[in-house]
């Protein structure tokens, strides 16, 4: 028989991973600049880039991007922003169920990039302004059938809850990014099978400096999971390695080096690659997950912007290592 047709003939009759993405969307404007500019000072932007963005709506974009089949349920409205949104999805073939009301306008991000270093600054009210009416997600319900995984990234909590309740998700993984608190994570955590937060995530009864020890991390970790019931959760801390934690046993999962040029949507970018591989390899260890999302974001961060990079000849070849 002849193998490499088999492999193809595999390939091509393996399922496409499906991941429903619930958050916010915003458009981003991006500054590039060799220095931050100081009070009443203006200066000149090396480079520039706009793009869609938002916690939910960057992990839909690299889920697609990878080749899964992404779901964005947001708000974005039909003015001026949000049709600059909707053709950033239609490029990804991200398939989107707004649930904004017809005032709602999305939030626009004034983001600062320091060239040097890669560190952001951001700028922006989260959430847009207008109404959410979860109705709309209702009337689309019967049409979406279900994913292969879950991301929920803390804003619009009600179509969150939504979704959650709706699709009661048994034995589907539902992913949470959490890049910082929002209170909206005391009622969506216990829904919660992978929690990816930054180290920057603290509850409000946590009263710890952010000058921890990895031991103290991990005793945090724990401590979220105790209280929520969470079986598996990592903490990502820049260019050190992740902290990972399951049922019984706790890790470290390293990340690549790399000369960052941008941060800016690396954690967004994190939390997508994690519900990829959670989608496309059930039975893969958490910690593989990790690993396979610390490379993405790698990438992502040795080069400017939150589009162009999935162009990049390594993301290209990581994309193509991961479906062998």
């Amino acid at each position: 028989m002849d193998t490499s047709a088999s492999t193809k003939a595999k390939k091509t009759a393996a399922k496409t991973p499906t991941g429903f993405f619930v958050g916010l969307s915003t458009f981003d404007v991006i500054q590039y600049v060799e220095k931050i500019p100081g009070k009443n000072q203006k200066v000149t932007a090396v480079d520039q880039a706009l793009a869609a963005g938002g916690p939910a709506l960057n992990a839909a974009v690299v889920f697609a991007a990878l080749g899964g089949k992404a779901t964005l349920i947001s708000a974005v409205g039909d003015g001026p922003v949000g049709t600059l949104i909707r053709q950033d999805l239609q490029r990804f073939g991200i398939t989107l169920i707004d649930c904004a009301t017809p005032s709602y306008s999305p939030a626009v991000s004034s983001i600062v990039v320091q060239t040097d270093s890669g560190d952001r600054q951001i700028i922006s009210t989260d959430t847009g302004r207008g109404d959410v009416d979860a109705t709309a997600l209702l009337r689309s319900w019967d049409s979406c059938g279900r994913p292969d995984v879950y991301l929920i990234d803390g804003h619009l909590p009600t179509l969150a809850r939504s979704v959650l309740d709706w699709s009661a998700p048994a034995n589907v993984p539902v992913v949470a990014d959490g890049g910082r608190w929002k209170p909206a994570f005391d009622e969506l955590l216990p829904f919660v099978s992978h929690l990816v937060c930054s180290s920057d995530f603290r509850p409000p009864q946590d009263s710890s400096t952010s000058h921890l020890s990895e031991t103290d991390r991990f005793t945090v970790l724990k401590s979220l999971q105790k209280s929520y019931g969470i079986p598996s959760l990592a903490q990502t801390r820049g260019a050190d390695s992740v902290l990972g934690l399951d049922t019984h046993d706790e890790y470290l999962v390293e990340v690549p080096s790399v000369e960052a040029q941008c941060t800016l949507g690396a954690g967004d970018f994190f939390h997508g690659a994690v519900a990829f591989h959670l989608a496309s390899h059930p039975s893969s260890p958490f910690s593989t997950a990790l690993g396979f999302a610390a490379r993405v974001s790698a990438i992502k961060c040795s080069l400017r912007g939150t589009r162009a990079w999935l162009e990049n000849p390594q993301f290209l070849r990581l994309k193509g290592l991961h479906h062998e």
